[in-house]
């Protein structure tokens, strides 16, 4: 044994010989277990989950997990008249990076239609509007929603919810209330 004991009574396997590796032995009774199995059947973790965490305080080696949820935001996309179409789902996770979805009007996960079939955000901003005003058409819920604080009733802010991908590059017009995309596209420079 490592520790020079010559006649050891248990051991737990490092994956060198024919055990695998973190298996538990007994060769007072040639019983075998997992470290986490044995943790439980003596009584020093109630559950396996607890016998992982114990493992990993021992060992000094953190758990790989989910990162945490800062924040859960749920925009609301609505058509123009102000029915609720979707909701497109925003996780904030501790590590930086989100989580998205959409959700069908009744909270489902299950969207049921094609996203690019869903109106802009801030599509209900529309109905009443005077013709007149500017439109902003941005890329994404959190910035449509922070220019339209900054831009107060100036102008109108809206915003396409299907990522920078699903914003098409053309000329845009209104139409009845509605704001939609021209036939022709943009040019790009």
């Amino acid at each position: 044994s490592p520790s020079g004991d010559k006649n050891p009574s248990a051991g737990v396997a490092d994956g060198n010989g024919d055990a695998e590796r973190g298996t538990w032995h007994s060769f007072r009774t040639n019983e075998s277990m997992s470290v986490f199995d044995w943790l439980v059947a003596h009584g020093c973790a109630g559950d396996f989950q607890a016998a992982c965490s114990e493992v990993a305080r021992l060992s000094g080696v953190p758990i790989p997990g989910r990162p945490r949820v800062v924040r859960e935001t749920r925009f609301e996309i609505k058509d123009a008249p102000g029915a609720l179409q979707a909701y497109h789902v925003r996780l904030d996770l501790a590590d930086g990076a989100k989580r998205l979805w959409f959700e069908a009007p009744d909270g489902t996960k299950k969207l049921g239609r094609p996203v690019a079939s869903l109106p802009l955000y801030g599509a209900e901003k529309l109905a009443g509007a005077p013709a007149s005003r500017t439109v902003f058409l941005l890329e994404g819920e959190r910035k449509t929603d922070a220019l339209q604080v900054l831009a107060g009733d100036a102008v109108l802010v809206l915003g396409s919810c299907t990522g920078a991908g699903g914003l098409p590059l053309f000329g845009w017009s209104r139409s009845g209330g509605d704001l939609a995309a021209s036939s022709h596209a943009a040019s790009q420079s």
